[in-house]
């Protein structure tokens, strides 16, 4: 199988180093047989650890990829390397059908993964890294609010799973909060999940919004009209999502 090399848009930290170089290799037969499992394709996270366990071939600064390493990664990495696998193993054309919101018809739109999904690189974004740690602030402009967070990896995303399924703001929130490293100055260590509901809504919204534009890796939101009507459509797709559409 043709392996090729990629350039992850955060990478790892390890004191002074920064590692983004990874080799990945397309997915098989098995590796499909694997993420059909129903108890790993009903659950997102697991469905991602299984490709990426199965694909990467190597990573920068670690002599073998595990588990750990895996769920270490940052979700902006993760589903880079989810986007880069599915395009080396089914190519780059991604047929899918949606309805227009506008007119009601339902439609088929092809995309084209390398030319229409943006990857939002770090070293375009405001952070610092301390111990190790890469993170950023989100201060609100017109009051004295200021949060300082790091970029969530594969275990946030696994914990906030089980509140994303009953309620997807609050499981935003927890996300959020295990990104936490102060919340106006203090340990996140003496809060807990109630300080975004004690935001008031536009202040929420803000921290919201900031919070996912700091976010690197690939924007899933692609921009479209539709054909009938020529209304505004986005696309959502999701790193999960797209493994198994249509074989291009």
């Amino acid at each position: 199988m043709n392996e090729i090399s990629v350039e992850l848009p955060i990478g790892i930290f390890n004191g002074e180093n920064r590692y983004r170089r990874c080799v990945i290799r397309p997915m098989t037969g098995g590796t499909q047989k694997k993420l059909a499992s129903k108890q790993v394709r009903s659950d997102a996270v697991k469905l991602l650890n299984t490709l990426l366990m199965d694909c990467v071939v190597s990573i920068d600064g670690f002599p073998r990829v595990t588990n750990g390493v895996i769920s270490d990664l940052f979700i902006g990495d993760r589903d880079f390397l989810a986007l880069e696998i599915r395009k080396i193993s089914r190519g780059d054309k991604l047929t899918t059908v949606i309805t227009c919101p506008h007119c009601n018809e339902k439609l088929t739109m092809t995309s084209d993964l390398s030319a229409d999904i943006k990857i939002n690189q770090l070293d375009g974004l405001e952070y610092t890294v301390i111990d190790g740690v890469p993170q950023f602030t989100i201060a609100d402009p017109d009051s004295d609010f200021n949060a300082v967070f790091t970029f969530p990896n594969g275990v946030d995303q696994a914990n906030a799973m089980r509140y994303i399924m009953k309620n997807p703001v609050e499981g935003t929130y927890a996300l959020m909060y295990n990104c936490l490293i102060s919340w106006n100055g203090k340990d996140p260590k003496d809060l807990t999940l109630a300080i975004f509901d004690e935001l008031p809504i536009q202040q929420a919204d803000f921290v919201l919004d900031e919070f996912q534009r700091m976010l690197p890796g690939p924007d899933f939101e692609i921009p479209a009209e539709c054909p009938m009507c020529g209304g505004d459509l986005r696309l959502s797709l999701a790193s999960s999502d797209f493994l198994f559409r249509l074989r291009e």
